[in-house]
């Protein structure tokens, strides 16, 4: 079996263990349905008015219209023939087409990516094969790419982003071109009005003044192959998915309960961004107090940089168990109840998925490991004035 079809055959397994456990659930908090025949939106009877997951081992088509966040995962093609509006991502082994207006489009393809209608906002491409952006096609936000080729026959309004190898663009860019690739080649109709700015290990490579400013950088450059990427999200995942489970093992659910409930939702991001200049500052002074006393100025060094390094570590464990037991919380005293193990899965993917986003990624990181030693301090603060106040209760009892 080729490594391309064993990541496919694991992400297929994967989305199937998270089936599995949504239908155990007594009742569904994601809309999940899996066929292995061809699938139809059009013949699908659900309203879409929760968030959705659609897998299918053949061809799908998109022909009815929906508003709704979800995923669709084909082992096989996706056309979207109908018009999408708010946030849906895309998994295909095959072909994705985007034939009608959508909102916004994240695609993971490991075959081409042919776009032929308007994308209102940003589309994000990541895959194995080719992404064409049709005569018919226009994107008015950012396009955001990484794979081998690609080919603007459309308008793009916003920014190009990401990193391919072969770049050809036949058509205008009002937006700028900020990225890392090999090849780089433009059409008679070609115009970039915001200038170009790439890297490249081409050292060849030119670009004429008619078509935009540019600004090249001549770097060895190393890409993420989509396989590579697809293994060290679901790493990630999965090893974040095991150390909740240990926790649920070592610490019992009621009191992991108790814990969550002592987080203020309000103090959570002062308290985070408090501690983490504390952290800083300790660290900047150390730095300085290392010139001076040598001793103590090690000593704040190792601490700060301790702490970093274990909320680093530890952030997606620390936000997700909060989530996880917020989502448990939330509709426990509804009908509705939720599986602890699928809400797990999907919160900590989320998690990863988000802080892999480029350009963005690293600012949602930060905003986790903030969030992180918010929730800590929130804890250990409520377990303070809760300790202090049984104190006082005891002395007034004497």
């Amino acid at each position: 079996m080729k490594k391309s079809k064993l990541v496919t055959a694991f992400v297929m397994v994967l989305f199937t263990f998270i089936l599995i456990c949504n239908q155990v659930s007594a009742v569904q908090i994601f809309d999940s349905k899996t066929t292995d025949g061809i699938y139809k939106a059009s013949e699908d009877d659900s309203s879409f008015d929760i968030p959705f997951m659609r897998v299918s081992e053949q061809r799908m088509e998109i022909d009815k219209s929906i508003s709704q966040l979800g995923l669709f995962f084909s082992y096989s093609s996706i056309d979207v023939n109908s018009s999408l509006t708010g946030v849906q991502m895309y998994y295909s082994n095959d072909t994705v087409r985007i034939n009608s207006d959508v909102s916004n489009a994240v695609v993971f393809c490991t075959g081409n990516v042919i776009v032929n209608a308007n994308v209102q906002n940003t589309l994000f491409v990541y895959g194995n094969g080719t992404l064409t952006i049709g005569e018919n096609g226009n994107v008015n936000g950012n396009l955001i790419c990484y794979c081998p080729k690609l080919e603007v026959n459309g308008q793009v309004d916003g920014n190009i982003l990401g990193d391919v190898s072969d770049v050809t663009i036949n058509n205008v860019v009002n937006g700028k071109v900020n990225m890392n690739v090999t090849q780089m080649s433009f059409g008679d109709g070609a115009k970039v009005n915001n200038g170009i700015n790439i890297n490249t290990n081409n050292p060849n490579l030119t670009i004429d003044e008619s078509v935009a400013t540019s600004t090249i950088d001549y770097v060895e450059s190393q890409s993420e192959s989509f396989r590579e990427y697809v293994i060290r999200i679901l790493s990630n995942t999965l090893t974040n998915i095991i150390i909740f489970l240990l926790i649920l093992i070592f610490i019992k659910n009621d009191r992991l309960t108790k814990l969550c409930d002592r987080i203020q939702g309000k103090g959570v991001l002062k308290n985070g961004l408090v501690g983490t200049v504390g952290v800083l500052v300790i660290l900047s002074f150390g730095i300085i107090l290392l010139m001076v006393l040598l001793n103590l100025g090690i000593a704040a060094i190792i601490f700060s940089i301790a702490v970093i390094i274990i909320f680093a570590l530890l952030k997606n464990i620390v936000v997700g168990t909060f989530i996880v037991k917020l989502v448990e919380k939330k509709y426990s005293e509804s009908q509705i109840k939720p599986n602890v193990i699928l809400t797990c899965i999907m919160t900590f993917l989320l998690l990863e998925i988000l802080q892999n986003i480029p350009y963005i990624g690293f600012i949602i990181s930060a905003l986790i490991f903030v969030l992180s030693i918010g929730i800590i301090l929130s804890i250990l603060k409520r377990s303070n004035n809760q300790d202090s106040k049984s104190t006082v209760e005891v002395i007034n009892a004497k």
